[in-house]
Parts: structure tokens; C-alpha cells; sequence
């Protein structure tokens, strides 16, 4: 497929939320989205074993995200917003040679 063809679809989720105000249900899109995007993000972070990763987020989110990140051991650093959007890092700063460290 070429970009051309690709720009012209209209993109659909493979499982649309139903019970969204868009699909007749009773729960706000973007909040609805906001909260299946924070609760995927607080699952990933919470692997111990995850050092660094970078996410696309509503931007509304950030504040409550650097929050999670907090709890989970990270330092989150906003790269880059537009149009709503922020990319977003987040990094578990090295433990090497903390003695307290689990």
C-alpha cells in the first residue's frame, strides 16, 4: 500500500469501546482513552526489570504521569508536545552499587 492509499483511510480500532459517548454508551471518549492509556503506562512501568522507554501521551496526562513515574523509581522528561500530544521519557536512574537498592 502505497502512503497515498494509507493517508486516505480512515483508521478504526480492531476492538472499538463501545461504551463511549462517540458509539451511544455513556462514558466520555477522551477520558475514557486518557484512563486505558494510564493504565497500560502503569502496568509497563511497573516491570521491574524496564530501565527506559518513550510513549506518545494525551497531554492532559503528563502531571498525573511524572507522578506514576515517581512512584515507580523513573524520571519522566517531557521530548516533545503538539496538537494535543506530548512524547514523553521515562528513565530508572542506575542502582549500581546502592546497597539498599532491591
Amino acid at each position: 500500500m502505497s502512503d497515498e492509499e494509507y493517508d486516505d483511510r480512515e483508521l478504526e480500532l480492531a476492538l472499538p469501546f463501545l461504551c463511549v459517548q462517540s458509539k451511544g454508551g455513556p462514558f466520555d471518549d477522551d477520558s475514557f482513552v486518557s484512563g486505558i492509556q494510564f493504565g497500560m503506562l502503569m502496568s509497563k512501568l511497573d516491570n521491574e526489570h524496564l530501565m527506559a522507554t518513550t510513549e506518545m501521551v494525551h497531554e492532559a496526562l503528563v502531571p498525573t504521569l511524572d507522578l506514576l513515574a515517581m512512584k515507580e523509581g523513573f524520571v519522566m522528561t517531557v521530548l516533545h508536545e503538539t496538537d494535543g500530544w506530548a512524547h514523553v521519557g521515562f528513565t530508572r536512574p542506575s542502582t549500581a552499587g546502592d546497597p539498599i537498592a532491591p
